[in-house]
């Protein structure tokens, strides 16, 4: 891993310092790449336990996550709808939980 990270650096470094059409562009993007890659090998070594990086780990919430990400507008619900209700009040309502029932 270390041999990758250090290929990316010098990439970098070389595309900085030829002075070519699109390579401070090409550096800006190696740059990501190397920031991901040290953040993966982070996250690896020290998987984190709560927060929305957890949730990014696991398949089926990182769907989720990303879903309200790109669409922070949308007025989300659980998706649960019993005789009209939504959201909390349908769940206490499916569990018999609910003040209506």
């Amino acid at each position: 891993m270390i041999d990758r990270l250090s290929t990316l650096l010098i990439a970098i470094r070389d595309e900085l310092d030829d002075g070519r059409v699109g390579g401070r562009l090409i550096a800006a993007e190696l740059a990501s790449v190397l920031f991901l890659m040290l953040l993966r090998l982070h996250l690896e070594k020290s998987p984190p336990t709560i927060g929305l990086v957890r949730l990014l780990g696991d398949e089926v919430t990182s769907r989720v996550v990303r879903a309200l990400i790109k669409d922070l507008a949308r007025n989300w619900s659980l998706g649960i709808k019993h005789k009209g209700l939504y959201s909390h009040e349908a769940m206490a309502f499916s569990w018999g939980t609910s003040r209506r029932c």
